[in-house]
């Protein structure tokens, strides 16, 4: 998967595009980086990490759902 086939899936489930070309969704943020992703959630002032993945390694399941990212230990 390219970064810009995640931006228009991302875009075709709801996601906006906000500060600094990151996909915002209710409190969850896809951090959107040159070689990879990261799935954030809101959590008190900032930001805490949940999923990450590289491009390369994410499909779209039959179902429409994001595949490929990994839990942030």
């Amino acid at each position: 998967m390219t970064k810009q086939a995640l931006v228009d899936w991302a875009k075709s489930k709801g996601w906006t595009v906000g500060q600094n070309n990151h996909l915002y969704k209710a409190n969850k943020r896809l951090k959107l980086n040159e070689r990879y992703v990261r799935l954030e959630s809101r959590a008190g002032g900032g930001w805490m990490g949940l999923k990450y993945g590289e491009y390369r390694k994410l499909t779209i399941s039959p179902e429409g759902k994001l595949s490929g990212l990994q839990e942030i230990k």
